[in-house]
């Protein structure tokens, strides 16, 4: 059914009805409300690549980010993009998500041809990477406005940042593991963590001199197989950091089957919180960042930027210990 068709089996104009679904030009609460109502009775919808052509906007909104190696390995960003996803239909935009390979040196032409068509009006992307640099320069190009998620880099107009507060939630780890008795601490890394290290070196106070730390990985395996080498490397290993909920669950895995008890012998402490923590058994002590809140603010700060309105508030976004079995 074209808008000519429903507009007269409704008894209207045609301009009436665009106005009705647009939100431009001045109608009647009451108009707009009738209408709708019988485009839900006579299944009308109305013609979004007309809409688009006029507007000059798609009302969707991108999410960019590196895919995983490993189907255990994204857990962190999928929770992100929940609170990404559920803004962008509070705010009636569509979302259209897109991944890159794994240590992919260029953006992908199709990424490329949503900016340079101006098929978005406006992206997310999680985490600054040697391959976004010329995604960033068409999107400065087309003015197709941005958001990234980095908690690497310092906040500003642009980038949403919460690595003050993960390096202090780090540093108040340190202190706790301290405050616990321990006195062989490791660590193991995962990727774009240095302030999680230094965060926990602080906390650790004079232990940090007998700090050993294992570069790690992002996989369950990659946690297991760490933790099996630190335990090889000290033996009487009696705390460990991990960079990240799936790392500390594996190396929790190794330590059992190192004939470890948790945490009477070796306390693991993840970051992140996953939905999973909470499950693992034991359960894992870890530190709570506030991923979903992060990618909902990320689309109320994108929909600023595409508007050109001012942000109307900005949450304080906290990260926290949380105790469990583990540790």
């Amino acid at each position: 059914m074209t808008i000519v068709q429903f507009a007269q089996r409704i008894g209207l104009s045609t301009a009436t009805v665009s106005r009705a679904f647009s939100g431009n030009g001045r109608i009647a609460p009451k108009t707009r409300d009738f209408v709708q109502a019988q485009a839900q009775v006579v299944g009308y919808r109305p013609n979004l690549q007309a809409r688009t052509m006029v507007r000059r906007q798609t009302d969707t909104i991108g999410l960019f980010y590196e895919g995983p190696e490993k189907l255990d390995s994204d857990y962190y960003v999928g929770e992100v993009a929940f609170g990404i996803a559920d803004a962008a239909r509070e705010h009636a935009r569509y979302l259209q998500i897109m991944t890159v390979p794994p240590s992919a040196s260029a953006t992908p032409a199709m990424m490329l041809d949503l900016i340079l068509s101006r098929s978005l009006d406006g992206f997310i992307l999680h985490l600054r990477q040697p391959w976004s640099e010329e995604l960033l320069a068409a999107a400065a190009s087309r003015e197709v406005p941005y958001v990234i998620i980095d908690n690497t880099r310092r906040p500003d107009e642009v980038t949403l940042s919460i690595g003050d507060q993960i390096e202090a939630a780090s540093c108040r780890l340190g202190e706790y593991l301290r405050e616990l008795g321990r006195r062989a601490p490791g660590m193991v890394r995962g990727i774009h963590d240095e302030g999680k290290l230094q965060g926990y070196r602080r906390g650790l106070g004079p232990l940090a001199d007998r700090l050993l730390v294992h570069p790690g990985g992002k996989t369950f395996q990659a946690g297991y197989d760490a933790c099996q080498a630190l335990l090889q490397q000290c033996p009487l290993l009696d705390a460990l950091y991990c960079a990240n909920d799936v790392i500390a669950i594996g190396a929790i895995r190794a330590a059992l089957d190192h004939g470890r008890r948790i945490p009477d012998d070796l306390a693991v402490v993840g970051c992140d919180d996953l939905a999973m923590a909470r499950y693992a058994q034991p359960s894992l002590t870890t530190l709570r960042l506030p991923k979903y809140d992060l990618g909902h603010l990320a689309v109320r700060k994108l929909l600023a930027l595409i508007t050109r309105q001012p942000l109307a508030s900005t949450p304080h976004l906290e990260c926290s210990l949380i105790l469990r079995q583990s540790a």
